[in-house]
């Protein structure tokens, strides 16, 4: 069976950026408004919504027509460098 990992990595950090998120989103509600606290949750904020962003761009590269890993046990296929040093 042929695997992506890129997209298997970026399904694996779409997960975490999403409990980051919620986290965030419940912290805001529970904090007054001028609590110091508040600035630090937006910085976190702001940093899911970065990786939010990197996550889906990679899920992209994942659904694209990326290179497939064969499993461990199938014999490796020749490679051509020149090909592999464009990318």
């Amino acid at each position: 069976m042929d695997r992506n990992p890129i997209g298997d990595i970026g399904h694996d950090l779409n997960n975490l950026v999403a409990i980051v998120t919620m986290g965030c989103d419940l912290l805001r509600r529970r904090l007054a408004e001028g609590d110091p606290s508040r600035a630090v949750v937006d910085d976190i904020a702001g940093a899911a919504a970065r990786a939010a962003e990197l996550t889906r761009r990679l899920l992209e590269l994942g659904t694209a027509e990326a290179p497939v890993v064969a499993e461990a046990d199938d014999p490796p296929s020749s490679v051509d460098t020149r090909e592999a040093a464009r990318r």
